[in-house]
């Protein structure tokens, strides 16, 4: 049987992603790793201290140890690690939005990347400028951060947290060709902030899936 290692930063994503592997992976065993701290003690600011590097990758061989079809990272802001750690591990290990990135590089010209955290932002802003790099294309790249939203869905209140980004997006006045929801927390949302903003919107859950389909046959 086909066995899916998800490597989770936060219980709000393990909710999320236990709720995709009952809807669109049944018939996949889907394993679940949680280490809230590489969330919870990540500081602000850019790159990852040692510290928390080693957690995560103790977290991906972790993972890799049920010897798993693929190992999935979910936490965004961990993106940059990600070929380190596949260098420790035997199962191949995917990034939660490398397709996602790659697609709006070779679609707009300027895109706003929509996050609840900052150093998510800076990671798909890091991957989206290599990515660029690597397609030879420029591309303009705005941020839009939504501090305060995260506490609320960690309390309980996605609705709260829901209307907290989609009034973010509005009160900020999208001006770029395109979108990207950097995370999967609110993925959820690519319909009404398209709605909000009127721009193309991507996210990557449905990326993921269809990776995950890809990657495992």
């Amino acid at each position: 049987m086909v066995t899916i290692s998800f490597v989770h930063a936060t219980s709000n994503t393990l909710r999320i992603m236990k709720n995709l592997a009952e809807t669109e992976l049944r018939d996949l065993e889907c394993l679940h790793f949680l280490d809230e701290t590489l969330m919870y003690r990540l500081p602000k600011g850019d790159g990852i201290p040692p510290e928390m590097a080693r957690r995560f990758c103790n977290l991906v061989i972790a993972a890799d140890a049920v010897s798993p079809t693929l190992i999935v990272v979910t936490c965004s802001s961990y993106s940059g690690l990600i070929p380190l750690a596949r260098r420790l591990v035997t199962a191949p290990v995917i990034a939660p939005d490398r397709e996602m990135l790659e697609s709006a590089v070779k679609r707009f010209e300027s895109v706003t990347l929509i996050a609840t955290l900052d150093n998510a932002a800076k990671a798909a802003e890091k991957q989206m400028e290599e990515i660029a790099s690597e397609l030879g294309k420029s591309i303009k790249i705005e941020k839009l951060v939504v501090d305060g939203a995260i506490p609320l869905l960690t309390k309980g209140d996605s609705e709260g947290h829901d209307r907290m980004v989609l009034s973010a997006v509005e009160s900020h006045g999208i001006k770029t060709q395109g979108v990207v929801l950097c995370q999967f927390t609110i993925a959820h949302l690519e319909d009404r902030v398209r709605g909000v903003c009127d721009r193309p919107v991507l996210s990557s859950l449905k990326l993921t899936v269809e990776n995950i389909r890809a990657l495992s046959r």
